[in-house]
């Protein structure tokens, strides 16, 4: 990434600045711990925590104790690896030799602590699984060793071993050490005889879907279900750049600027006071220049930057509104925007937004019991004005239909024009544009 950002060097830290504060994903909601599920887990997340059951697996991989080709340690003092013209590999100088003795005995005991860590979680059954493995420094190795039983002796049935623990008291381990792989439709083995697997008919799947949602995950189901599933169902991210081939052009602002660039207006127009960049500051100033910046200035009761939640059946729906404010008997909405369109390409631009409009007055409808009367979407670099006709019945289907899609696993794929500016198209996504079977946006 450094190697090819074509931006002065001040500029590309900012950004990495920013990558690093900015949420770029919505995070499920944690585990419960107490759930009575199988939890796949590291030996190093797993420290303080016991299980009744405990599987320890692949032990045969062993752990990477490789030493790099630069090394520094207290006593041996700074290493490398050297490679003359006519050598094949590099070699390691004196220094570097030293020191990747002294590291690899450092990995080796840290990777024995860690095994004692992974093996002491369990507080009813442990199980240790692993494949032949003639290194003597892994896992299996150091178990191998404690059993005592060579590789190339199986025994299909599980047997009981006698093992001598390092203070010298003897306990037993049921082993079962098999030449072929396991057989999937015969079951797993028992380790007591007539105690056979059982099959369990798999459970009927009710309500899978996500209890809390945002309003730009609403809207990006609404304007192409596949494209919510690849970024929100699967987390791709979507990292080529916007193209915005149906409106004439190759738009190539890279995202964080475009982000950035949007919040310093956000924060502008709510009121706040910083050195923000002279474009952000002029459209900041095009909205409260224009006649709608004015109403909402002159307005009795004005919210700017308004985080709400709301419960559609048991879907809790959360955002966040530009701008509201209260003008006779109803509210008008306002919604800024910072693409870098022409003003004939507002109208179609403003398609993409209506789900948002519509959720937006059905949060508003229910917190102030008053109807949205005016609906806009601003544009802001052109400075042109979209009226929208919100529709909270809209916003109530659009939250049932994304719960009914999640519950069923659908997503179908829907071939439009606005394909060209999404981020995973000729990607992750196999629209044709060349189809004839192009829907329509609506």
């Amino acid at each position: 990434m450094a190697r090819t950002a074509d931006v002065p060097l001040d500029q590309f830290i900012d950004e990495l600045e920013l990558l690093r504060e900015v949420d770029t994903g919505e995070p499920e909601a944690p585990v419960e711990s107490g759930l009575d599920a199988v939890k796949m887990m590291t030996a190093h997340s797993a420290k303080g925590l016991e299980f009744p059951i405990v599987f320890v697996a692949s032990m045969n991989k062993g752990t990477k104790m490789d030493a790099p080709s630069f090394s520094f340690t207290p006593e041996g003092g700074f290493g490398t690896t050297w490679r003359m013209d006519y050598e094949v590999s590099p070699q390691a100088d004196a220094f570097h030799a030293a020191n990747c003795v002294a590291i690899r005995a450092r990995e080796e005991e840290e990777s024995n602590r860690l095994l004692y860590v992974a093996m002491t979680r369990a507080e009813e059954h442990l199980i240790l699984s692993y494949s032949a493995d003639k290194n003597k420094k892994t896992w299996a190795g150091h178990i191998d060793k404690l059993l005592a039983k060579p590789f190339d002796v199986p025994f299909d049935r599980p047997t009981e071993v006698q093992v001598l623990s390092p203070d010298e008291r003897l306990f037993a381990v049921r082993v079962l050490r098999t030449a072929h792989a396991p057989i999937s439709d015969q079951g797993s083995f028992a380790f007591a005889e007539g105690s056979g697997a059982s099959e369990v008919q798999r459970p009927e799947l009710e309500d899978q879907y996500d209890s809390a949602v945002t309003v730009t995950a609403l809207a990006t189901f609404a304007d192409c279900p596949r494209r919510y599933y690849l970024a929100h169902g699967l987390g791709w991210e979507q990292r080529r750049p916007v193209r915005l081939a149906e409106w004439g052009e190759d738009f190539e602002r890279p995202a964080t600027a475009a982000s950035e660039l949007g919040r310093e207006v956000h924060r502008l127009l709510a009121g706040e006071v910083f050195a923000a960049d002279r474009l952000a500051e002029q459209l900041a100033r095009t909205f409260r220049e224009h006649p709608l910046g004015e109403r909402a200035a002159a307005a009795a009761h004005v919210e700017r930057e308004w985080s709400f939640n709301f419960a559609v059946d048991d879907v809790v729906v959360s955002g966040q509104i530009d701008l509201w404010f209260m003008e006779g008997d109803g509210i008008v909405l306002v919604d800024y925007k910072t693409n870098d369109i022409e003003p004939e390409e507002a109208d179609e631009a403003a398609v993409a937004y209506a789900a948002q409009i519509h959720l937006y007055a059905l949060c508003l409808e229910r917190a102030t019991g008053l109807r949205v009367t005016e609906a806009y979407l601003h544009f802001l670099r052109p400075g042109t004005l979209v009226r929208l006709e919100p529709s909270p019945e809209q916003a109530i289907r659009l939250v049932r239909n994304l719960a009914s899609a999640q519950e069923q696993c659908r997503f179908p794929l829907e071939t439009a024009k606005r394909c060209r500016r999404c981020a995973f198209y000729k990607n992750l996504c196999p629209a044709d544009l060349n189809s004839s079977q192009l829907v329509t946006i609506r």
